[in-house]
């Protein structure tokens, strides 16, 4: 409530209290108490105005201050879409006084963005839902769409210029698979941290008799720890002239490329990392471990390699069954491609693959949905052993670390002899299975006729 709305209320409160206690016996003590009971009344409209202009100012993306009535904001003092995209060109600019234009120059004041700043971290999306500022104007903060300049001498930088730090998430979202369907955690520090991982599948209660003693059990955990690799773009070299003349939306470009090349390299390690000192991360199947299918050696489409279904039976069932409620398969194109014509080239008593007769709901294998991931292993040849195509189980047991969020660095001088500029992002992040009874993968050995 704005002082201006306590203070008419107060006012109506006393105007009332003095009214009430009018001796109303004569014409004239009546008419008085008529118009202070009618000043109540307009009070009271006056009062209803000013608590509707300050709901509808919250509404507007102008949160009402306590104690300060509100004016309403001008629309020329909104930031638009077209503001942000020019305090990224700006940025993109950086200290090339000939590149950055006036009206750049008064975007990227408007959007409190120092364009000379060599690097910014760009705010997560989960930073923008979290954030008590959802229009993302307050200065300060670290909100909706707003970045954090790492750069010397720069403030805080708002709000995702040119949705630049959104795209970028969600590029690194679709690519791969491994991000579509495992868990995925955001820390706001870099600092390796134990994750306590308790494994209760196997343990039960106990039914008691009268006057018996409860079992102690300890509570047992193992801890998986994660730590922030650095995966990094590589550096993007756009000519000047691109800077200068371009009409579309070179933000959206270089969110792409930007965005896949970090999100290629990350799905690779989260798909078939292994290491036993930390160097690299753990992926789904060089983190987990592998089900007891000792006649696997590949599909019939394949190089004429002998495949039985009950190959995939064993996988299924490798997996606890407490994991296999929420089970999905992982696996690339081609091996889809072959369990595709196992399934319709040869006879079953139960078909593999059954694609969808409901919209809106996938294709399942098994009964269980499939993520196409192009990083997974193919099938081996005839003469090749040790590839692990497929992988199934709980793949939420599957955590990927973000640490921090996205950084985008801009070179000002190291390609300005060709008169280009150079761009780069880097993320950190690791990836680890937390449950190795959660999820099996599928280890070919050397095929056999």
């Amino acid at each position: 409530m704005s002082a201006e709305i306590r203070a008419l209320k107060e006012q109506r409160a006393d105007l009332f209290a003095k009214a009430k206690a009018l001796d109303t016996s004569t014409p004239e003590k009546r008419a008085e108490a008529e118009k202070m009971l009618a000043d109540v009344e307009a009070l009271g409209d006056r009062i209803n105005t000013e608590e509707r202009k300050e709901r509808l100012a919250g509404e507007f993306g102008e949160p009402a201050r306590p104690g300060i009535s509100q004016p309403n904001r001008r629309d020329s003092d909104k930031i638009t879409d077209r503001d942000r995209t020019l305090a990224f060109r700006a940025w993109c600019a950086g200290d090339k006084a000939e590149l950055v234009t006036d009206e750049m120059r008064n975007a990227a004041k408007k959007c409190k963005v120092n364009y000379r700043a060599p690097s910014f971290r760009l705010g997560s999306l989960e930073e923008n839902r979290a954030t008590s500022d959802p229009m993302g104007w307050g200065a300060g903060t670290t909100g909706a769409n707003q970045v954090v300049s790492t750069g010397v001498g720069a403030g805080p930088m708002v709000p995702a210029i040119g949705g630049l730090g959104t795209e970028i998430e969600k590029v690194m979202a679709a690519y791969g698979g491994v991000r579509e369907a495992c868990r995925v955690i955001k820390t706001q520090s870099g600092a390796n941290f134990m994750y306590p991982v308790v494994d209760e599948s196997t343990v039960v209660g106990k039914l008691l008799a009268e006057n018996t003693q409860a079992t102690v059990h300890t509570f047992a955990s193992t801890y998986v720890e994660f730590k922030a690799h650095k995966f990094t773009s590589n550096i993007v070299r756009v000519s000047l002239e691109t800077l200068q003349d371009t009409q579309y939306p070179f933000e959206a470009i270089l969110a792409e490329m930007l965005g896949e090349r970090i999100a290629r390299r990350q799905n690779y390690y989260f798909t078939v990392g292994a290491s036993s000192n930390g160097a690299q991360p753990d992926g789904i199947v060089g983190g987990s471990t592998a089900a007891d299918t000792s006649r696997v050696s590949g599909l019939g489409v394949a190089g004429g390699i002998a495949y039985n279904s009950s190959d995939l039976m064993s996988l299924f069932h490798a997996v606890d069954p407490n994991y296999r409620r929420n089970g999905t398969w992982m696996f690339n194109d081609a091996t889809l491609l072959a369990l595709k014509a196992a399934t319709i080239l040869t006879t079953f008593y139960y078909p593999i693959w059954q694609p969808s007769i409901r919209e809106g709901e996938p294709d399942t294998l098994m009964g269980k949905p499939y993520v196409i991931n192009q990083d997974m292993p193919s099938f081996p040849g005839s003469s090749d052993s040790g590839n692990k195509p497929i992988a199934f189980g709980d793949l939420s047991k599957q955590i990927i670390r973000d640490a921090l969020g996205i950084t985008l660095v801009r070179f000002n001088e190291k390609y300005l002899d060709y008169y280009e500029a150079g761009f780069a992002a880097f993320a950190r992040a690791d990836s680890h299975c937390v449950n190795s009874n959660a999820i099996k993968h599928w280890a070919c050995s050397a095929a056999s006729s």
